[in-house]
């Protein structure tokens, strides 16, 4: 025999609920959609040689063959990623304290 379940009306608390995870469902998907799947994408290609055909895009693994080759064999790689660093060392903190007094500027000037 089917036992009938009484349904209670929907309080105030569920509701509130049901809209949170509304709300928080379009954050997920944007997370997954636009950052998720584009960061296990680039890493999958990292690891492969990708090359583009007719009907899209081919890869084949490589494992660690490009890695190798950049940090073991390329003399100039080191020096670009030094050079790299050391710019973004000098050019952070200006880039901070202007924009830190311009928006001081906005709030109390």
């Amino acid at each position: 025999m089917l036992k009938f379940i009484r349904h209670r009306p929907v309080g105030l608390e569920s509701r509130r609920n049901r809209q949170g995870y509304t709300f928080l469902i379009h954050w997920i998907i944007g997370l997954v959609l636009f950052v998720l799947v584009p960061i296990f994408s680039s890493i999958g290609y990292a690891f492969s040689d990708v090359s583009l055909e007719t009907g899209g895009i081919s890869t084949k693994f490589t494992g660690l063959k490009y890695f190798k080759e950049i940090l073991l064999e390329d003399p100039t790689y080191l020096n670009n990623v030094l050079s790299s660093l050391q710019q973004l060392v000098y050019t952070l903190p200006i880039i901070l304290i202007i924009s830190l007094q311009r928006i001081n500027i906005h709030t109390h000037g």
